[in-house]
């Protein structure tokens, strides 16, 4: 009797389990057909969204946000590379602008220089001009220091924001050029009979006044020739310029145009160079002798004191042999086939015949100051 019990109890426990057990695979059945569907995944449905997508269409748009990723990333180093670039290009820009500054201001200084050779320092205009003049060459001293301490500098960004105060300094410096030589011009056209009448008091000390006057007349078309030509330097060199800045945007045909145009115009500019280089040697040719005839009249007033004639005799000597030498290099010069060449080695006669003025003004003051003092002590 316990054992049929047993079964009965048994079997009733067997169906139960069977049928739950049925019951339950169903269940995952219908769950898994619902979630992956019969052959492809059904539409996924994000919370607090209208945007249905299926797992192809998500997998597609992470792809297109790793494309995007890698491209933006692509974009940033072509961005550096072309602000390294730009930054280059200034640099380069900068230092061709001070090769050019740095040309304008020692023409200049040339000019200056043949002013000075031409004035007596007593002069008021020679004072201002003097003045302005040493203002120039101390902001292109500082430029000069400023570019050396961006060269030193670490990143590119730096050396450009130091090249760009040096720039300054340059642009300052030439301002300051121009302003003296704008002195100069209107002293020659304004003050032309002022300029005659002292320079006839020089002569007349030395010469007849006849002689005087042909010799001044001499020099003061000379200068009118050298402003004149040096004008028309000017215009033809940034003539040249614009026209290659022209050309940098223009069609195929008009670019060549344009640059045979400034290769012609940049040609006759060197020959206006050569042309102004002879006229400043014939105005400092003519200063020398001056200056030789007034350095023997004042050693003449100091023909006793030894030391000064034996000091001023070797300045003297030192003098002559230098401008002989600049006429010989400008000969040589002169003889060049090409306007480059002669241009070139018309330079360096340039710096001779200068040197030889050096000389000579030396001269002149150490007599002068040790005149002076002979005189206040013999009082």
């Amino acid at each position: 009797m316990k054992t049929l019990t047993y079964l009965t109890t048994l079997l009733a426990l067997t169906i139960q389990v069977m049928v739950n057990g049925q019951t339950q695979g169903n269940q995952v059945r219908k769950i898994r057909v619902d979630i992956m569907g019969a052959k492809t995944p059904v539409a996924m449905k994000y919370t607090n969204s209208n945007i249905t997508l299926t797992m192809e269409e998500y997998k597609q748009l992470l792809e297109q946000a790793n494309q995007l990723k890698i491209g933006a990333q692509k974009l940033r180093e072509e961005a550096e590379l072309t602000e390294q670039n730009y930054y280059t290009k200034q640099i380069e820009a900068s230092q061709l602008s001070a090769q050019i500054s740095f040309q304008k201001f020692q023409e200049n200084k040339k000019t200056i220089l043949v002013f000075y050779t031409q004035t007596p320092q007593t002069n008021k205009v020679y004072t201002q001009v003097t003045l302005v003049d040493n203002e120039s060459e101390r902001l292109m001293k500082l430029a000069k220091e400023i570019r050396e301490e961006a060269a030193a500098q670490l990143t590119l960004q730096a050396k450009v924001g130091s090249m760009s105060n040096a720039e300054e300094k340059e642009t300052l410096a030439l301002n300051k050029q121009a302003e003296a030589l704008g002195m100069i011009e209107r002293y020659l056209s304004d003050s032309k009979d002022e300029i005659i009448e002292e320079r006839l008091v020089i002569h007349t000390e030395f010469k007849n006044n006849v002689q005087a006057e042909v010799n001044v007349e001499k020099s003061e078309q000379l200068m009118e020739s050298l402003f004149e030509a040096l004008t028309q330097a000017d215009n033809m060199r940034n003539t040249a310029k614009s026209l290659r800045e022209t050309a940098l945007s223009a069609s195929v045909n008009e670019k060549t145009i344009l640059i045979n145009e400034a290769i012609s115009l940049e040609k006759e500019y060197i020959a206006k160079r050569v042309e102004i280089s002879n006229l400043k040697s014939l105005l400092t040719y003519d200063k020398f002798n001056q200056n030789r005839l007034m350095i023997n009249e004042l050693m003449a007033k100091v023909k006793e004191n030894t030391d000064i004639i034996n000091y001023v005799n070797q300045l003297n000597q030192d003098a002559e042999r230098l401008m002989k030498m600049g006429k010989e290099m400008r000969e040589e010069a002169n003889a060049q086939l090409s306007y480059s060449a002669k241009y070139g080695s018309m330079s360096n006669a340039e710096e001779t015949e200068l040197t030889a003025m050096g000389k000579q003004i030396e001269s002149i003051q150490f007599i002068e100051k040790n005149n002076s003092l002979i005189v206040i002590a013999s009082r």
